[in-house]
């Protein structure tokens, strides 16, 4: 469920909760941003259709006027089951209906809250150096995919972008550079996350 004062500029946040969740979070309360919590980006198959679920929608439904922003953790987890995946028919399926339930949910949300900006951010920290190329594609196409998807269903001025953290990238410091992105709607910042590592 959503929570947090909706009365300023939102950044509405979506991923597992772990570690690099919670400090962005407290990142952007510590600098007096409203950081809504909008839930994990999958649901097993005994939770979709649920009443929690629904129940997400229609709260970002009401944040509309309120919502600049739109964050979405692709955390370590997620993107090492898509890295080392064994590549079994079965494996594959389930990993293209977890990229879908992944696209359809967020673009529902940004249809619905209607942000200027998404960032997609892909915690690849664990990755080895063979696999970060397989997850900086795999964001980057997750996130033209919701661009995409996005744009066909009515939003304008939309911007989005993508990074994802490799082994020397200190979670404290992403946070700062991932809370001075959603301050772009001050005027301080461009689209892209300053001082970040890059994809």
């Amino acid at each position: 469920m959503l929570t947090g004062n909706t009365s300023a500029p939102a950044v509405v946040v979506f991923g597992r909760q772990n570690e690099l969740l919670d400090v962005v979070l407290e990142e952007f309360r510590r600098r007096g941003d409203v950081a809504i919590y909008g839930g994990a980006l999958t649901v097993s198959p005994e939770e979709a259709g649920s009443t929690d679920e629904r129940s997400r929608r229609i709260d970002l439904e009401q944040l509309r006027a309120n919502t600049d922003s739109v964050l979405v953790i692709i955390d370590d987890e997620m993107l090492e089951s898509i890295l080392r995946e064994d590549h079994s028919r079965r494996s594959r399926k389930m990993l293209r209906t977890e990229e879908d339930q992944i696209a359809e949910f967020v673009t529902d949300s940004v249809v619905s809250a209607d942000p200027d900006r998404l960032l997609v951010l892909g915690d690849a920290r664990g990755a080895t150096p063979a696999e970060r190329p397989q997850a900086v594609r795999w964001v980057r196409q997750l996130t033209a995919r919701i661009g995409y998807e996005c744009s066909i269903n009515g939003t304008d001025d939309f911007a989005t972008t993508y990074e994802v953290l490799g082994p020397d990238d200190d979670v404290a410091r992403t946070a700062r550079s991932i809370a001075q992105w959603h301050d772009g709607r001050l005027g301080r910042q461009p689209d892209r996350p300053p001082a970040l590592s890059g994809a």
